[in-house]
């Protein structure tokens, strides 16, 4: 199957990353194990230090590392999924308390006596466009898709779900407003697949630093992908360098923009000249 030239976005190689290791501000995780209708296991897992990811607006995060704790071993796809193709968006919304959930209480009382709750839920919907370079300023920065349906308030940071149940996006932001019809925008992972993530392991006595990109991750054997982490490639742009770029099916380049403005102006996204 012809994918096509690759689109060019942005500089994956000398980007200005923003990381923290968080020692002085607290940011964790409540993590709960239901083991009845009103009871579970829970327990507070501290996020240990984060990364930006330009080009995109994506960032990663490492937690704590617990021993004994089932997992879920995700597929990341780092394809740009199909126009039309459906795409399932997972996410939390209905959070209770709505002012909030007080650590002090809930490490006294637990989730169920200090009044927490959660509804998890799922939302389909059709891949109506792809933004290469961002879907507009302050809004969706970094290379996106659209969807045709609109993510509740807190289903931001979720995955999206290609058709074979592998992540091949991060729920971004409903955009309704934008389009007048049910919109969603999803992050595509791709265009950060060259940058570095800061993580900490404990095993026994022994603490274990790292500074690696996905990229290494997965050639490592320690990210699992569907086999498509070879579609983002380097382009040579003379006029800007080294960029990023990723192989896009030739029927889909109609529904391709830069941007919102050249969506609402009809303006297709350029691709470079090489032959992907």
């Amino acid at each position: 199957m012809d994918k096509g030239r690759p689109l060019v976005l942005g500089n994956p190689l000398n980007p200005s990353l923003g990381s923290a290791t968080l020692t002085t501000v607290g940011l964790s995780v409540l993590h709960v194990v239901p083991t009845g209708p009103v009871t579970g296991d829970w327990s507070i897992w501290p996020i240990q230090s984060f990364n930006a990811a330009p080009p995109t607006d994506l960032l990663y995060g490492c937690l704590e590392h617990r021993e004994g704790v089932l997992r879920a071993n995700v597929v990341m796809s780092y394809a740009v999924p199909r126009i039309g193709s459906n795409v399932r968006c997972i996410g939390y919304t209905g959070f209770r308390p709505e002012g909030g959930l007080s650590k002090s209480v809930l490490e006294v009382q637990g989730p169920v006596g200090s009044g927490y709750g959660h509804q998890l839920g799922v939302v389909e919907g059709s891949v109506t466009a792809i933004f290469t370079k961002e879907f507009t300023k302050g809004f969706g920065g970094g290379p996106c898709f659209a969807i045709d349906a609109e993510v509740p308030h807190g289903y931001s940071g979720g995955p999206a779900l290609n058709k074979d149940g592998n992540v091949c996006g991060v729920v971004s932001s409903g955009a309704t407003n934008f389009f007048d019809t049910p919109t969603s925008i999803i992050a595509l992972p791709y265009p950060a697949i060259h940058s570095p993530i800061d993580f900490r392991g404990t095993k026994g006595p022994l603490t274990v630093h790292g500074r690696r990109s996905p990229a290494e991750l997965i050639q490592l054997g320690l990210m699992t992908t569907d086999g498509t982490e070879n579609h983002p490639e380097l382009v040579d742009v003379s006029s800007e360098g080294i960029l990023i770029g990723t192989k896009i099916h030739r029927d889909d380049r109609p529904f391709v923009f830069e941007d919102f403005r050249g969506y609402q102006e009809g303006r297709p996204a350029s691709t470079s000249e090489s032959d992907g």
